[in-house]
């Protein structure tokens, strides 16, 4: 779902700079970053704060990119290299357009560009 999101985001918040990485290889130098993440048992999107919510959320169906963005997160934590955090879950399926304005009223609800 991120990956179909994509364009839509980076069209309605052009400032945001939208990235695909991979947790092991190519993590974002920004110190405070946005994540946007497929959730399974998600029904609309919902922001999290705390990567052990996140992870407590769709544990039952972790996977190996899952859990190198648990330990990856959690590592750049403990080393002060990540101070704060926001991850955005979305679910697997669902109305684009409508899981699109949900993302940009959380954004800009809590002022995470800022």
């Amino acid at each position: 779902m991120p990956l179909k999101l994509k364009p839509y985001l980076q069209k309605a918040l052009p400032e945001v700079k939208f990235l695909e990485f991979d947790p092991m290889e190519d993590w974002p130098c920004n110190p405070n970053p946005i994540f946007i993440d497929t959730v399974i048992n998600l029904k609309k999107p919902k922001l999290f704060t705390d990567i052990d919510d996140f992870e407590s959320a769709s544990a039952k169906n972790l996977s190996v990119h899952g859990f190198d963005f648990y330990q990856e997160l959690k590592l750049r934590q403990k080393a002060g290299l990540c101070e704060k955090y926001y991850i955005i879950g979305v679910p697997t399926e669902g109305d684009v357009k409508k899981i699109i304005s949900e993302i940009i009223f959380m954004i800009r609800l809590n002022s995470l560009l800022n």
